[in-house]
């Protein structure tokens, strides 16, 4: 996960044409319960959130929910390495742009 979410910064920093971004705290779930509530705990309701929702960028953290157990070489496990960087695109376009 680090060094495709490493080369994802690279390329991000190209494509938005800027030489560094700010630190950015990534919060990691194995629980689907403790993610939803921590994210309605951010935002202080509890409607928001979409049913299919594991991945979001409230406050300009990336949270995400990862099943644990995934087989490696599976679609949830693949989808699961590239999470945080779908997740950062979001930040660094709602930011930047």
């Amino acid at each position: 996960m680090v060094s495709i979410l490493n080369a994802a910064i690279a390329f991000y920093k190209k494509l938005f044409d800027i030489d560094s971004f700010r630190k950015i705290q990534i919060n990691y779930f194995d629980s689907l319960e403790e993610f939803r509530e921590y994210i309605y705990s951010l935002r202080g309701e509890r409607k928001s959130l979409p049913e299919y929702a594991t991945g979001t960028f409230d406050n300009g953290m990336i949270n995400t929910f990862i099943k644990p157990n995934l087989f490696v070489g599976s679609p949830l496990y693949n989808k699961a390495l590239y999470l945080a960087n779908h997740e950062l695109f979001h930040i660094m376009y709602q930011e930047l742009i």
